[in-house]
């Protein structure tokens, strides 16, 4: 079985919108907007690690790049792996990244 791995994108479903400490930034802000995003994606981040370990993955995919406000992660993974991330909750799409 082969077990090279390739950088794969991870899109994601949308982020939730969390509360934002108002004090921080002001409310309606651009930095406010992205605060709740990037919370959003962190948490999505989190569920989907917390999936590859209930599924005994962790160690065939490595999360490559640093939390943002994107719902697009990019992921080293072995091929099997990554096409199993299409099937975890909060997932959109998974694909191979020709970048």
């Amino acid at each position: 079985m082969n077990r090279a791995r390739k950088t794969y994108q991870v899109i994601l479903e949308p982020p939730q919108v969390f509360e934002v400490d108002a004090s921080e930034v002001e409310v309606g802000s651009r930095a406010w907007r992205l605060e709740e995003l990037t919370q959003g994606t962190n948490a999505s981040r989190k569920n989907l690690q917390d999936w590859l370990v209930s599924r005994g993955l962790e160690e065939e995919v490595e999360i490559a790049d640093e939390p943002n406000p994107f719902n697009i992660l990019f992921i080293d993974s072995t091929e099997q792996a990554a096409m199993e991330l299409k099937q975890a909750p909060g997932v959109e799409a998974v694909g191979l990244d020709k970048g």
